[in-house]
């Protein structure tokens, strides 16, 4: 096992690593290193000949809290702070879909924002009954990230996107289920089990077919991805920097929302 500051490598066998979120304290709350980490060990995983399947967990109750508000400066970051940022995490969102090997994202309690982008951007995307997949980008004041409106349209269509995203809806396990954003949901006490089952299956089939599979299939997300990402990196950080946005983000810092 390898642990960084933030995410922990765990060889679960010769042919499957565990890549783990390691900051309960915040929900495995992003940060910009924290993504360098996790972009560094995809790529290891990518590298070794051996790995044949990628899980993407979080630590302890939750996936993923999306970006942690608390890291960022007293005052905030510069719309070119924020736009370096965005670079880092859309590294990790095109790694994840230009490698090769399949990415398993194993979500537990919330993914909200980024943390919903990063689950969904891989190949498969496990949930417990207990998940609540939260793409609150708008309702922050932003505009939704890491590629996310590429892929959530093309999981369940523009308009049931757009509905999520203008309203802030909170999607449970079952839910998410229904409309395509999650490929399977198990109760809380069996997730581990059957997500290693699934796992073992993947990392039995024949690894170039499924390589080539997996690149092909891709190539509609990717061949508007770089632009998107562009778009997202310009747009998010002007919306950032809106009184509109200062609001909501100094009303969160003082726990009233």
């Amino acid at each position: 096992m390898i642990d960084m500051s933030n995410i922990i490598w765990n060889r679960c066998s010769s042919s499957i690593v565990e890549i783990v979120l390691n900051k309960p304290q915040r929900r495995n709350a992003l940060d910009g290193d924290m993504m360098e980490e996790l972009n560094s060990l995809l790529l290891r995983a990518e590298a070794d000949e051996d790995i044949r399947v990628v899980l993407l967990k979080g630590s302890g109750e939750h996936f993923c809290s999306g970006a942690d508000m608390k890291a960022a400066p007293a005052g905030g970051y510069t719309i070119d702070e924020r736009r370096e940022m965005l670079s880092r995490y859309n590294r990790v969102v095109k790694t994840i879909l230009t490698m090769e090997k399949p990415v398993v994202s194993v979500v537990r309690g919330y993914a909200v924002g980024g943390g919903m982008s990063l689950a969904l951007c891989c190949d498969i995307v496990f949930a417990s009954e207990d998940a609540k997949f939260f793409g609150n980008f708008v309702k922050a004041g932003i505009v939704p990230e890491m590629g996310a409106m590429l892929i959530l349209p093309q999981l369940i269509g523009l308009n049931r996107a757009k509905e999520l995203w203008f309203t802030g809806e909170i999607v449970s396990g079952k839910r998410a289920l229904e409309l395509g954003i999650a490929n399977r949901v198990c109760p809380p006490e069996s997730l581990d089990d059957e997500v290693a089952a699934f796992a073992e299956t993947l990392a039995g089939m024949p690894k170039i077919a499924m390589g080539i599979t997996k690149r092909v299939a891709n190539s509609t997300v990717l061949a508007g991805m770089d632009a998107l990402l562009e778009c997202e990196q310009q747009a998010s950080p002007f919306c950032a920097s809106t009184e509109e946005f200062k609001k909501r983000r100094e009303a969160f810092l003082s726990g009233k929302k």
